[in-house]
């Protein structure tokens, strides 16, 4: 069955008044778990929010200065190892 006839069942189905079997405490119950499942959503977003801001002021930095250590001890050490490469070029030190 296609898209397109699956949908249009759909809204037949819904069209029909006799197929809707609600009753007023059904109704109420359902708007009930509609508005909790809404909240939990939005406290779910703030929670994954605080934690991608968390990430991005105390993580990150940290991280960043770990590796930006290690390149610099990495760079220095292959200075002290080799010399500088623009020391040839520019002076022209063979």
């Amino acid at each position: 069955m296609s898209h397109l006839a699956h949908r249009q069942q759909s809204q037949r189905s819904y069209d029909d008044a006799s197929q809707w079997h609600t009753s007023s405490s059904t109704a109420s119950s359902s708007e009930f778990d509609s508005d909790d499942e809404l909240a939990l959503q939005r406290e779910w977003e703030q929670q994954v929010d605080q934690f991608k801001l968390l990430f991005q002021i105390v993580v990150c930095p940290f991280v960043g200065k770990f590796f930006g250590r290690k390149f610099g001890y990495f760079l220095f050490n292959r200075y002290k190892l080799f010399g500088s490469p623009l020391r040839a070029a520019f002076w022209g030190y063979t």
